[in-house]
């Protein structure tokens, strides 16, 4: 699945599924014991597998068409966060994948917001911007899988006002709209 834009094939890739959404990780998980523990909504998984199976999954599982959920997998490489959420509507339509794709706060990314927020200086215009990315997305009806601390845990919120509750208990100052 390697072309021109795409470096090696990815591997340890596995599919999670949490309530009505499905992701896609690179993390390194050691069981799905490890993956149930780390989401909340968690109700299955896959893998690890490489980028050919997953790809072959998906479009044999839920009918979708090569080239678009191709590159939505592929989007993960360039990604530092390692887990996206699949837009399997955008691969039916055949067009191309949100951009940026559907990123998951992860327990890193979340640490990294908190590090910008507490650090209060110039670079909270870049969490605002992060976090009006992440709106947009949630405000479009695509959802977001976010890290919430007191859960030790990564929690769906299906809708834009989950969203902006989240934002709102963790980040209370930053204008995100």
């Amino acid at each position: 699945m390697s072309g021109p834009d795409h470096g090696p094939p990815l591997t340890d890739l596995h599919l999670v599924y949490v309530e009505e959404l499905v992701l896609l990780s690179r993390h390194p998980w050691a069981s799905w014991r490890e993956i149930q523990d780390a989401f909340r909504d968690y109700t299955a998984s896959f893998g690890p597998w490489d980028e050919r199976e997953v790809i072959e999954f998906l479009v044999a599982e839920y009918k979708l068409p090569m080239l678009p959920i191709a590159q939505q997998v592929q989007s993960l490489d360039s990604l530092p966060g390692g887990t996206i959420v699949l837009d399997f509507e955008a691969a039916r339509a055949g067009t191309a994948p949100p951009s940026p794709p559907n990123v998951v706060v992860d327990k890193a990314l979340f640490v990294r917001f908190a590090d910008v927020y507490a650090d209060d200086c110039s670079t909270t215009s870049w969490l605002e911007a992060r976090l009006r990315e992440l709106d947009t997305h949630a405000s479009a009806g695509r959802g977001a899988v976010v890290h919430e601390p007191g859960e030790h845990a990564l929690v769906s919120l299906l809708d834009a006002n989950a969203f902006r509750s989240w934002v709102g208990r963790h980040f209370p100052n930053v204008r995100h709209r």
